[in-house]
């Protein structure tokens, strides 16, 4: 095949090759879902949705031919770059049951997660949600229910909800939902486990705390061992009761089991009591902290749909334009690129060649052109009824598209009744005048890059987006020492809170004394394990002498740099 001849004949022939994969009649597909790249939505996605328009202005798509006429033959190249407006935080959760349960708990857990997940969702907006910046935060839940016997889902977290006295290993009348970790925004293959009360299901305050922790936010409190007027800060939160005995007995001093002392909780400095991630997520003040809207905002990436009936514009005026015929939805993480190899158009000009190279421009929607009105009704049914998947288009779609562009005759494989059937279905009258429409002008065709058209044929000036930056590998939330006076001249173990998450693997400490004005290091601990979360670390801060110290927390992983912090303490007599 010529690279460039017109279409008239080599598009018929083209037509007939297509007619051995014959397609049912378009009445009898089922509505496709989407196309997704770079492959289905993550578990938690962060995102900012501009639309294709939008992104071309910015510079962030760039659009080009794949060599074809009809179907899978644009590609869209997208860019992560930091546009301003609404963010949408979205996560997508599968309950289930511990196995051995009746089919009856397991139609009581399917009746109460549709009504729960729209509690919960409604909870996590209640409040205007806002970042430093002022865009809105949104999120949007996606809850299912699992047989407890089927493996767990790919890119959805996974909930199990028990019974505390009966499904697990240790019963405990006291335990709290709780989560094996936390979630990572725009990454696949990361899911997380975890387990819910089902007393804590009815509780927005709580299931949306625990949602928080879905989507990748930490505790801001911590469990503390309150004996004789002192808080002693536990390595976990609802810590069942072998691990905890074990702990205190270790403790340096040892601690008496309970009832001597009791576990008790408290929100961790530099936090406020009406914190949702705090100790008590059920206040009527509480709300999400703005460091956390923040972080979503940090870890926002660029979301587009190529949507059906939207134009692309060819920068040749000899090849063809084409039109969208199916919902593609491409997202980009932040500071990266993804390129979909798939978006499915028509030719909108029958006697055009064939674009085999080269990059299109974003025109406006069929719809808002004159004479292109039923081409996109053609597109919009094209998606919701006609084309089963991305690269399986229907060859009488394209002969009607035809047919209202050009004034051809609806010929196709199914014959002219079969093109007629589409379009009646579509609401279009069939165009027997052979009326010709003139094919949409390209006023940016000279221009290297794609951009934007307008309807009224203007190019729509380009934005200016900020490059963005990867989110941070590693993020050390918080470092706390309890207490922050020591007896000088004995030997000293402090209580260290670590917030570490990320890509954290280890943590390094070194001890540090105030000589004059500058700090002198005194002891360097060796390098530990550390696992991302929130734990208390018993630090062995040697034999103090008099004075001022500081302790040089720093957290790191295998990938990226690490981050650290000080915190101060004083030794005295």
């Amino acid at each position: 095949m010529r690279t460039k001849e017109l279409a008239g004949g080599v598009i018929a022939l083209s037509l007939l090759v297509l007619g051995w994969t014959a397609l049912l009649p378009a009445s009898s597909v089922v509505a496709a879902p989407p196309a997704f790249f770079p492959g289905a939505p993550t578990a938690v996605q962060v995102s900012r949705q501009v639309s294709l328009a939008e992104a071309a202005q910015a510079g962030a798509a760039k659009l080009g031919a794949k060599g074809g006429f009809t179907g899978d033959d644009v590609s869209l190249e997208l860019e992560g770059k930091e546009f301003k407006g609404p963010i949408t935080v979205s996560l997508k959760v599968e309950f289930t049951l511990p196995k051995g349960k009746t089919p009856e708990e397991l139609k009581q857990l399917n009746e109460v997660v549709p009504f729960e997940r729209e509690q919960t969702e409604a909870e996590l907006n209640r409040l205007q949600n806002k970042t430093s910046k002022g865009d809105p935060v949104k999120f949007k839940l996606e809850w299912k229910v699992a047989d407890p016997n089927d493996p767990p889902t790919p890119d959805y977290q996974h909930v199990t909800v028990v019974d505390p006295l009966k499904d697990l290993a240790e019963p405990d009348k006291d335990f709290r939902s709780e989560t094996e970790g936390l979630g990572t925004p725009n990454v696949g293959g990361n899911e997380i486990s975890a387990k819910f009360t089902a007393s804590d299901m009815g509780m927005p305050g709580t299931m949306a705390h625990e949602m928080l922790h879905l989507m990748g936010v930490d505790d801001h409190y911590l469990d503390v061992y309150r004996y004789k007027g002192r808080d002693y800060p536990l390595p976990a939160t609802g810590m069942a009761p072998t691990p905890l005995k074990e702990y205190l007995a270790a403790h340096k001093p040892p601690l008496p089991l309970p009832p001597a002392g009791r576990v008790g909780s408290k929100t961790m400095k530099g936090y406020s009591r009406c914190d949702i991630m705090g100790a008590n997520s059920s206040r009527k003040c509480r709300k999400i902290s703005p460091k956390d809207l923040d972080w979503f905002d940090s870890q926002a990436g660029t979301l587009v749909k190529a949507e059906p009936g939207e134009t692309l514009l060819n920068k040749k005026d000899s090849d063809q334009n084409m039109g969208i015929g199916f919902e593609t939805i491409v997202f980009a993480a932040p500071g990266s690129t993804t390129v979909a190899n798939g978006i499915s158009a028509y030719c909108l000009d029958h006697d055009r060649g064939i674009p085999f190279e080269g990059l299109f421009d974003v025109g406006p929607k069929a719809s808002e052109m004159p004479g292109y009105e039923g081409v996109g009704k053609l597109l919009a049914y094209n998606f919701s009824n006609a084309q089963a998947s991305l690269d399986d288009s229907p060859p009488a779609m394209q002969a009607a598209i035809w047919n209202q562009t050009d004034g051809t005759p609806p010929t196709a494989i199914g014959g002219p009744e079969e093109v007629r059937a589409l379009m009646a279905a579509a609401g279009v009258s069939e165009n027997t005048a052979g009326t010709d429409l003139p094919a949409i002008a390209n006023p940016n065709a000279g221009s290297p890059n794609t951009g934007a058209v307008s309807a009224s044929g203007e190019v729509l000036p380009n934005s200016l987006v900020a490059e963005i930056e990867e989110p941070a590998i590693v993020r050390l939330d918080a470092a706390q020492l309890y207490t922050k006076r020591f007896q000088a001249g004995k030997k000293a173990f402090g209580d260290l809170v670590v917030a570490a998450n990320g890509n954290v693997d280890h943590l390094d400490l070194t001890v540090q004394r105030k000589v004059g004005k500058r700090w002198k290091a005194t002891k360097k601990l060796p390098t530990r394990k550390f696992e991302a979360g929130t734990t208390t670390v018993q630090v062995p801060l040697g034999r103090l002498a008099v004075g001022k110290y500081r302790l040089v927390v720093s957290v790191g992983g295998p990938v990226g740099e690490p981050e650290g912090r000080t915190v101060g303490f004083s030794a005295g007599k």
